[in-house]
């Protein structure tokens, strides 16, 4: 949710593509959806989970290249294998905080809203997001009623 990554460009992801001088994932166009290259910022948060997954490996696995990867033997997967997907760590997750109908997607769309509701630039949000166009960036956006009454808020009253 920190950085507005699609789950598989997160569970794709190397220890070669994260720069933590520069505070940035480089997506490859192979990596994206959009097929088009990007860098990813990174705030304190999402840095401050990238060291602790760095130190996770280092401990566990330093041989593994996946940021994102198998912490115990399962089925077909070995320790230090690229983890396939999240769905039943997801729904868990939500399931002990409350939540229904939680996905990785939403964490998504989450992000992008926001990122707007504190005044971010959809322009801005589109090129984090990975998005072509502004149309499909808007599509992610989702305002609170009280967001709505704050702007409104902002008018002044009109003179007679």
């Amino acid at each position: 949710m920190q950085t507005g990554c699609r789950k598989n460009e997160l569970l794709g992801l190397t220890w070669d593509r994260v720069d933590l001088k520069k505070n940035e994932i480089i997506l490859r166009e192979e990596d994206t959806k959009s097929a088009k290259a990007r860098a990813v910022p990174l705030n304190k948060t999402a840095r401050k989970v990238l060291i602790g997954r760095m130190s996770l490996r280092a401990e566990v696995c330093p041989s593994t290249p996946w940021v994102f990867f198998q912490l115990r033997k399962v089925r077909n997967k070995a320790i230090g294998d690229r983890i396939g997907d999240v769905r039943r760590s997801i729904k868990s997750a939500a399931k002990r905080a409350g939540l229904s109908d939680v996905t990785f997607h939403l964490l998504r769309h989450t992000c992008a809203s926001w990122l707007a509701e504190q005044g971010v630039a959809s322009v801005a949000i589109r090129d984090i997001l990975g998005h072509s166009t502004i149309k499909m960036t808007d599509r992610y956006l989702h305002s609170q009623e009280s967001h709505l009454q704050d702007a409104v808020s902002v008018l002044k009253a009109v003179p007679r």
